[in-house]
Parts: structure tokens; sequence; C-alpha cells
């Protein structure tokens, strides 16, 4: 490039921007990238980055410096900055109340404008969190099989002696920890109060408010029955229900002061439990740092439930009474942990943390995407791809060069789906710079997992690039040390440099179940095509030792949970998945001995072949793109070439019939000269006559003259027809002459223009020849632009991915990992100390004193063994804490569809790029605060109803800040807008797939199920009508009579149960279903619809149920499409629908299920079965 080593052309080969800039110093070659810089952009309050280039001075070598802000971009100069010197903007602008009163750094500048904005996204925040602060979560029902016992007056608690509990036995390095929670109360209490402040929020007709029990406080309880006080955890729904009696709702500030409140509740309850000053134990235990209380009994817990209902002031609207524990076996290791099951919301310290963090303007484009309000979106320009002038636009999105360059190991032979791979594309594109969010829509079986593994081979190939430039492994750290100790041990950490960091991915998700699928599925060897088994194996014998399972990478792992955490810590550090706090020296097979292995031997070769081999595949995969590349080209400037052909053969034409015009003209004007010298010469041959018998002088004499004048009269008319023939003949020649000119004027552009023709024709047949080439090279991957047909996006197949080019993709991304192994054996002494406080970090045992960039730099050593980790939302807080803002590389949301928006928060503040996968018209967040509480808060915080967590997900709000994507039908005759959406569906047959496409996405998704390798030899996909003569609730007891005569004849059939699924839109049904079918049936999967996203099954029973004497219900579960589509979607083969016909057939979107199956009686199938 001609700005190679300029700051533009550095920035360009970095973030893919090109920086404005007045200076031209800036684009001269000598600049090198340096670091991050602590003073944030003046314009964007992003991250500005550093560039210096050495000049000599005086004998001395100093710096130039340049500062560059991907975000705008733009450069800046010191002087721009107002700083005199470099040191002056590598540290945050502090103001001078806060460099007198505090260490920490400060918030980067802001506009005025944007501070306005930063404002309002934090008022959204505050929102969110006085919603969760009313979440309160149910308690687990008592059952003595499971531990959990409900205390009655009078009886013993688990610790103390005459409990059952006490007669287990128990290995020796094991104990008991008991969870207490005290005060216990009805959930629909509190509900009720809520609806007399705030009004009805009508029906709960699916059961989302939970019901069941709560509690006002809880805390952890040694096996010796003290408390731990570091674990007392006061409930935030307690007390903000008694907020709402006094002062309420109309008083300013009534939702302030929970943490003060909690505080107090904390400070007097350890009062009230405190340890003698002679207790030895608790002496012991707090010379280690663990603060207990002196054993306690039922009523010293009970005087703590009093305590808390006299702060509270809820006696008298909750009724709280009574206690609740629940025991467990946990390492002594791990005994005086002071973390308690959930109480209270897991986004409350995140949503305080983040919006007290936006406020001041310290937040970056995601989270800013994210929190985009309405009347800012029309600086969005949406493009949909069902747009007819926008093909042309796809098409361009998805040529080679936008092609990623590593791809999945997949089959060679089973390329994305064009939707699949211009998702990526795009994503890449948008999300490659300063980063954001952006939304991919995922309709049921369209491949959504499949979509983001390609994404993690493209990052992961990324950072190869950015490997590949270090002379040796050792080089990709700084020389600095940061450390750090505890009273037992000393630790180190060597930082990694800035251009190796950004690629950390973190899958999240609120539905445990999706995020421990992906990351599981993701090493598995089943995850990539036999094909490349002998070639895959990056840290494979961890890999299989952490899953449990054959794997043949370690590129993804789940954490999330501190069981996670330990049992990953335990398996992948120390190899020995039941203990993971053995010391140093007692180590089993793990990582860290795999470390000292490979660092005591020399690794420098190694590193030298798997560069070589990373650039050799990139070369392959190069050439083989550019090779497309010229063929898109071709493709692309086709139809001008085929005009421009035309254009030339009809200048052409032109040109020779002027030529030919020109030629017939200076023919006839040659004649013209011809005819006109034979005239000049007869003219002059007669003239000449006549001077010949010009009269003498004796004849003039003799006629006394009158001879010579009749001479003379007759010579003058031959004379001037002399003279009048000659003009004649000069005007013939002067005309011939110009013909002649006109000739080969006429020439010379019929040459031309014959040149040009023959050069347009021979461009387009050098286009037309390297396209055919091209097809019969690479097949059907060429697009055919000129029988387009359907639109390029709904293709099955994206274009120009032949096997060919997905080989070479293969190999880069399977040399991307074996050089990523390389640099980690090189570098492993370095390594092992990093990943050592990366260890530490997920076990908790990092002191809160340590900064955030040794633990941000611990997460980055981990990333670069395991380039995916995964983690519900609920864990983010927990798990990821302690890193700060856009700390994390890409944030990879799974089913964001079901996950409230307040829920994303924490995780996208930590993100720089996130990516959201889901779909809106599938199963929606669950909220259990309700309507008219979320409607109360929302006026309170001045927030309108955008952001009420009841009407909105996490992919509903990314789906409407993305540009490309199209609009579905929604409820209310209202339309959708979703981000990328994929479209190839290949998990369901007919008619499931046609009532899902036909009702739900209005035909947006293309059938491409692949043929059954076993095809179900049973009956089609029915209704099998029953009528609901009685009910009990929404169980109609004849559809489970049904149900069960149905799964008979399955299993008569050879279906067996766990090719089944039962669901049902009721939970009255599913707990009917669950008691019918558990004993019988223990591999059936059944439950509620809501329990079935992500599932799948050969056959689905879906068991409608609903009191006839209550319509609502049914209205209810037709009054939108989501609960429809999941529950149709399921079936992969069959379809049996178990319900009153008449009942629902007329609601929307049954009306379609209605339609399109065939209603039958119960008794005719048995009837027909049996013959």
């Amino acid at each position: 490039m001609g700005d190679k080593g300029s700051v533009q052309g550095l920035a360009f080969e970095r973030w893919g921007v090109r920086p404005t800039s007045a200076h031209a110093r800036f684009t001269e070659p000598g600049w090198s990238y340096e670091e991050r810089v602590g003073r944030a952009c003046p314009r964007c309050a992003g991250a500005l980055h550093s560039f210096r280039k050495p000049y000599e001075r005086a004998g001395r070598t100093q710096r130039y410096v340049a500062l560059v802000c991907p975000g705008c971009p733009a450069t800046f100069t010191l002087a721009d900055l107002g700083a005199r010197k470099y040191d002056d903007v590598r540290q945050p602008v502090l103001s001078r109340a806060a460099q007198e009163t505090s260490t920490a750094s400060a918030r980067p500048f802001r506009p005025s404008a944007a501070a306005g904005e930063d404002a309002q996204r934090a008022l959204v925040l505050q929102f969110w969190r006085s919603v969760e602060l009313f979440d309160a979560q149910k308690l687990d029902p008592p059952n003595p099989r499971e531990r959990r016992y409900e205390v009655r007056p009078g009886q013993h608690l688990p610790w103390e002696a005459g409990h059952p509990l006490g007669r287990e036995a128990m290995r020796k390095d094991l104990v008991w920890r008991h969870s207490v929670y005290g005060g216990v109360f009805e959930l629909d209490r509190l509900h009720g109060t809520l609806e007399r402040v705030f009004g009805d929020s009508g029906p709960d007709t699916d059961e989302r408010a939970p019901r069941g029990n709560s509690a006002l406080f809880a805390a952890a309880v040694t096996e010796d029955g003290r408390l731990l006080l570091g674990s007392l955890v006061l409930s935030t729904a307690a007390w903000a229900v008694g907020r709402v009696r006094r002062p309420g709702p109309g008083a300013s500030g009534w939702l302030e002061g929970f943490d003060a409140a909690a505080n107090q509740f904390v400070t007097a309850a350890c009062e009230m439990v405190a340890a003698a000053e002679d207790d030895a134990v608790a002496q012991a235990l707090a010379e280690e740092g663990v603060v207990v209380s002196r054993p306690v009994d039922q009523a010293t817990l009970l005087a703590l439930v009093s305590l808390a209902v006299g702060q509270l002031g809820v006696a008298d609207v909750l009724a709280p009474a009574g206690l609740r524990v629940h025991s467990e076996r946990v390492g002594r290791k791990r005994a005086h942990d002071v973390q308690v099951d959930f109480l209270n919301s897991f986004y409350m310290n995140d949503l305080a943390q983040v919006a007290d963090a936006v406020a001041d303007g310290d937040y970056g484009p995601a989270l800013a995407d994210f929190l985009t309000p309405n009347d800012a979106l029309t600086r969005i320009r949406r493009r949909n791809v069902r747009d007819s002038d926008v093909q042309d636009a796809l098409l361009e999105q998805l040529a080679p060069t936008r092609i990623p360059v590593g791809r999945w190991p997949a089959k060679v032979s089973h390329p994305l789906a064009a939707s699949q791979q211009l998702a990526i594309n795009a994503v890449m594109d948008r999300l490659g710079g300063p980063g954001g969010v952006f939304a991919v829509n995922g309709p049921p079986g369209t491949g959504k997992t499949t979509m983001l593994r390609d994404l993690v081979a493209a990052v992961v190939v990324d950072r190869a690039v950015r490997l590949t430039e270090l002379p040796d492994p050792t080089a990709g750290f700084g020389e600095q040390r940061l450390a750090w100790r505890t009273e037992h041990c000393q630790r180190w950490i060597r930082p990694l440099r800035a251009e190796l960091a950004g690629f950390e991915m973190v899958v999240a998700s609120a539905n445990n179940g999706a995020v421990a699928n992906v990351t599981r599925e993701i090493p598995q060897r089943k995850a990539i095509d036999d094909a490349w088994m002998d070639q895959a194996g990056y840290l494979s014998e961890h890999a299989t030792r952490l899953l449990g399972e054959p794997a043949w990478g370690l590129v993804a792992t789940r954490l999330g949970n501190k069981t996670n955490c330990n049992e990953f810590v335990g398996r992948f550090w120390y190899g020995n998945p039941a203990d993971p706090s053995r010391k140093p020296g007692e180590e089993g097979p793990g990582f860290h001995e795999w470390l000292g292995t490979v660092g005591a031997g020399t690794n420098s070769c190694d590193w030298g072949s798997a560069v070589s081999a990373f650039r050799a595949a990139a070369a392959v995969e190069r050439r083989i793109r550019e090779a497309r590349q010229a063929v898109h080209e071709a493709l692309r400037q086709l139809s001008a070439l085929e005009q421009a052909s035309d254009v030339a053969e009809r200048t052409w034409r032109t040109a020779d019939n002027v030529w030919r015009a020109a030629q017939a003209t200076a023919r006839e004007a040659d004649q013209a000269v011809v005819a006109a010298s034979q005239v000049v010469q007869v003219a002059r041959q007669r003239r000449q006559e006549h001077l010949a018998a010009k009269p003498g002088l004796w004849e003039m004499l003799f006629t006394l003259g009158k001879a010579i004048r009749r001479w003379h009269r007759e010579d003058e008319p031959l004379a001037e027809a002399v003279r009048r023939t000659e003009a004649g003949l000069a005007a013939a020649a002067s005309a011939a002459h110009a013909a002649g000119q006109a000739v080969a004027n006429a020439t010379h552009r019929a040459a031309n223009a014959m040149t040009d023709r023959d050069r347009a024709v021979q461009a387009l047949s050098a286009a037309q020849n390297l396209i055919t080439e091209a097809r019969r090279e690479f097949g059907h991957s060429v697009p055919d632009v000129e029988r387009q047909g359907e639109p390029i996006w709904r293709k099955t197949s994206g274009p120009w991915l032949d096997e060919e080019w997905n080989a070479a993709r293969t190999l880069v991304f399977l040399a991307a990992l074996d050089l990523h192994q390389a640099f980690i054996a090189g570098a492993a002494s370095i390594m092992r100390g990093n990943l050592r406080t990366a260890m530490d970090v997920l076990t908790g045992q990092v002191p809160t004193g340590v900064s955030e960039s040794v633990v941000r730099q611990a997460w980055q050593s981990l990333f670069l063994v395991v380039p995916v980790v995964s983690t519900t939302f609920a864990s983010v807080s927990r798990l990821l804490g302690r890193l700060g803002r856009e700390a994390l590389g890409w944030l990879l949301i799974d089913e964001a569809g079901q996950a409230v928006p307040q829920a994303a928060v924490g995780a996208m503040w930590r993100a720089k790029r996130v990516v959201a996968v889901g779909d809106p018209l599938q199963l929606e967040p669950v909220v259990t605060v309700l309507h008219t509480t979320q409607v109360a808060l929302a006026r309170h915080h001045r927030v309108v109803d955008l952001w009420l967590p009841g009407r909105t997900s996490v992919q509903g709000l990314t789906d409407r800040v993305t540009a490309l994507g199209t609009w579905l039908p929604g409820p209310d005759d209202n339309r959708v807008w979703v981000g990328a959406p994929l479209c190839v569906h290949r998990r369901c047959d007919n008619p499931m797939f046609d009532i899902v496409n036909t009702a739900v996405y209005a035909g947006l998704m293309v059938h491409a199920t692949a043929p059954r390798s076993v095809s179900l030899s049973v009956r089609d996909s029915t209704w099998i009508d029953i009528t609901a003569s009685s009910a009990d609730g929404h169980w109609i007891p004849a559809e489970g009579d049904a149900t069960l005569q149905v799964l008979g004849y399955l299993e008569r059939e050879g279906i067996s149960p766990d090719q089944i699924m039962v669901i049902s839109p009721f939970r009255d049904v599913a707990r009917q279903l669950r008691r019918l079918l558990a004993a019988q049936y223990p591999q059936l999967v059944h439950g509620t619809v809501h329990t079935a996203q992500g599932k799948e099954a050969e056959v689905v029973l879906f068991v409608l149920g609903g009191n006839p004497a209550k319509p609502g219900a049914r209205q209810w579960a037709a009054s939108r499409p989501n609960l429809f589509n999941v529950a149709v979607s399921r079936a992969k083969q069959r379809l049996y629908v178990v319900g009153d016909h008449d009942n629902w057939a007329k609601l929307p979107y049954f009306s379609v299920l209605s339609r399109d199956l065939p209603v039958r009686l119960l008794r005719s199938e048995i009837r027909e079965t049996a013959e």
C-alpha cells in the first residue's frame, strides 16, 4: 500500500479505518504502534491509541507522537489535546477534586451534547435496577430427600444433634454447609400488595409471576451452626415492598437507600449473634479472615427474623414467619465460602455500577448502540434484504474479499447458507473497527450455532495474523511484570501486548442450557467433519479431560457459576476434577504440568515452523480467494461489458456506414471532376478553334471591320464557357478533395471504432470465458447473476464457497490453532505465571485490592488458550465483575430473544463488540415483576415504554439498531424489524415447516431439510380432536387419556420415548403430564412450551388443554405467535395436536394449524391402527 508505515496506513491495518488528518507528518512512513493511552478522545470519548516515530535532534533520539481514535476515526497531536509531553496523555485527566480525593482513574471527557445522551441512557439503567429491586426469587420447596427443610417450632436444626442429617455418612474431605432463609413469605402476598398500589396487571395465564415463597434474608451457616457473617443478605423485594408502603411511590427518592438499609440490618444482626471474646473457634477463623457468629439456634434465627420484619415494616403485608434450611456437602476448602443460594436479582450490582459509569460517559459503542432511543433511529439507514433494489449490494457483501479467511472444519461440501454467510460478513464489517452491536435473527432450525462456529473461526484467525508478526512468542508480552500477593503466596503476570488483545469471546445467555450446549458442542469430535480429524488436534488431550469425552480441540469451555469454574480449574489446571485446590507440586497431568514440561524444551523451531505453516496456508487461501474475486469482478462488470460491447458495435457500425457513405461521395466527386474536365476540354477546344478562325487584317479591311466584330461577338460566350467550366472543374476538384479528406477521417474513425469494438468484444469474451471456466471449475458456487431468480440471500449455499476454497479456509483455521499452541508452548514460563493468576481469578482467590489491569491480563492469557468461554447472564457479575469497560473483545449472545434487556447490561459494558442471535418470534423473556409495577417505575424514572422489560428483550433492542434486516409480521397487525435474518430451515418436515413459515414468518424461510436416513412409518401429522367436556384448571383429563393412547401407539410402532416430546401451553397441563408420564416414560421430554426452546424431537405431541369455561386463556395462548411457533417447530417428522378443535381452530395462528392438519377423532385412529 502507498501509505505503508504511515499513521493512516497502520490504523487501516489495525482497525480497518483511515483516520482524517491535516498533519503532513502523519502521512510519512516510519511510524509504529505504541499503546492505548489513558486520555479519551475529545470528540466521542472513545479510546485513544498512540503511534510514535523517532527523529534525531541535537544528537539525541526523540519521538513524534500521533494519537488516533479508531471510533471517529481521527488523529490528534499532543497540542490538540492541550498536552505538552507524552506522559500528559498516558493517564486519564483528573479533576482537581478527584486528584485530591481519589487515586482511581477518572472518567473520560465528554462533550456537552453527548453528556445529555449519557444522562438519558443512565436513566434507563436506573429504571431497570429499580425493576430488579422488586424481583423476588422463589425458594425451592421443602424436600427432605434433597436436604431442604422447613423448620417448625421445636424442631432441631440440621446442624444440631438429633437432626436426621447427623446420621448421614460423610467423607473425611467433605463437610456440611447450610443456607438459612429467614422470614419466609408467600410471593402472592407480595404481588397482591403491588397490585393494590399500582393496579391490576390482569390474569397471569401462563403463571409467569412466580408462586411459592421467598424470604426476608439469607445466610450461610457452618457445619457447627455458626453464621458466616459476610454472607448475610437482605431481600431487596421485601425492602422495596416496605418502601411502597412507607414513604410510598409519591415521595422523592422512595427507592433510594437499600444499601444503607442492608448495612443497618447486617450491623444489627452481627451485634445480636456476635461470638464471645473467648470463643477460640471464632478467633481462629478470624485470623484466617473468616468472621463467624456464635453457634445459633432456632430462637436466635427467629430473633433475626423479628429484626428484619421490624426494620422493613412488612409484617402486615407479607406476614413473614419461619425458617428454611438447605444443607449440602462441600469440600473442606470451601466450607467458609460466603456465597449463598440466590435471594436477590443477579443484575442489580452491575446495573448500579454501569449506570454510574454511563452517567459519566464511561461506556463504549456497544452499550451506546443498545441504549439508542427510538428518536435517534432515523440516523440508521436500514436495508431490507427482501427489497429488490438491494440485491446487488447484498451480492457485493458476499464478495470473496468480504468472506473471512478462516472457516470451521465442517464438511467442505456443506458451505454456509447465503444468509448465514451474509450475517458473518456483515458482523465483521460492522464491528471490525470501533465496535458496536449487531443482531442476527434466527428462526427455528436455521443454523444459529453453525453460524457462530464460523464466527469463532474468523476471530481466531484474525488473532493468528497478529501472532505471525512476532519474532518469537515471548515478544507477545511486555517486559514489565505486574505482581500481587496474599498471605500465602505471591503471583506475577506479564501483560499481553495490546495488539494481541480484543479477540476474547464470551458466549452468554439467560438460558443455562443454551450456553452449555454451545460451548460443550464446539470441542466435541462430532462438531467437525471426520475428514479433518487427523489435522485437528488443538490441545486435544486437555480438551478431552475437560469435556469428559473424546474432544478434538480446546476451543471453548463452560464457566459461569462457581461450581463450573471450580470444575474447570480442577480438570484443566490440575488434571483432577475432584480437588481443584491442591497445592503446586501435587498436580496431576493438568495444563500447569504441561506448561512446565514444554517450557523445559526448545520451542523456537516449533514457533518458526508454525508461523511458516500458517503463512503457507494463508497464501494458498489468498490465491484461491483472488481467483474467485477476479470472477466476481467479471460478474459485476458483465452487464457493463455487454453494454459497452453493444455500444462499441453500434459505434463501429455507424462509423463504417459513415466511411462507406464518404467513399461513395468521394467516388461521385471524382467522377464529377472527370466530367468537369471533359466539359472544360470541350469548351477550351471550341474556343481554341474559334481563336484559330479569327479574321486577319485583309478580311477586317475588306469587310470594313464587320468580320472582326462578328468574331468578337462569337468569342465572348466561348470565353465565358471556358471560364464557367474551369470554375466548375475547380469546384469539383475542391469537392473531391473534401470528399477525400472525409474518407480519410471516416477511415480513421472507423478504424478506431473497430479497435474499440474488438477491445470491448475481447473484454466481454475474456469475462465470459473466465465465468464459464469458473462455473466449470467451481460449479454452482458461482452466482448466476443473469438468471438470479430467487434473491441471493435466500440461497441454500453461499456464493463462491466451493469445496476447494472451503478446504483452504479450513486449513487456515487449523493452522491458526496450531500457531496458538506453538505460541503457548514457546512462552510457557510466562503463560504459566499468567494462568496461575487466571485460575485464582476463577476460584475467587485474588484479593479485592488487586488492580483491574492484573485481572484483565489474566483473562486475556486464558483466552489465548481457550478462545471461547460461556456463562449465563446471572453469573456475569461474579465471573467478570473485576473487569472494566470494553475489557472483552466479543460478546456472543445466544437465545437473545429470551433475555430481559437488563440482563445483558453488565456483559455489554465489558465488551467491545456484541452479536445478539435470537428470534423475537420465539419464546419471550420471563418477567416476574408485574406489568403495572414496571409502568409505575418507568414513570418514576421518566423513561418511555420502549424500555419496559415486559415489552422487549435483548434481541428486540439490538434488532432495531441493526441496519441490515427485514420486516416480519408481529401481533396486532404490526410489523417487527429484525436484524440480518437466517432463512434456510433444515429441521422440520412438512406440514410443520409450511405451517410456521406461513403463519409466523410470512414466507421468509426456505425449506432445505435433508432426506431422513430413517423415516418414521407412523400416521401423518394430525389434529386429534378431543371435546373438552370437563376440566381441572386448564387440564382436560380426556386429553391426558388421549395422550397415553397416542404414546402407546407410537411405542407399538417402534418409536422410542427419547424420540418424543410432549408439551403444552399451560403449567396446569404440564404438571398433570408429569404426574401421568414420569414413571412410565422416564426418558420422555415433557413440560410447558417454554421448557422446549432449543430442543427438538422426531415426534411432538402438542397437548392444548384450556378450560372451556375460561376462553381468555386460549386467547392469551394465541395472542402472539411465539408460543405457537416454538411448539410446532420442535417437531422434525410428526406433529400430533391433542385438543378441542372447535375451541381452538378459529384463533389466530391455530387457524393455520387447523387448515393444514387433518382433524380426526381418536377412536377412528385407534381403530385404523388396530386394523
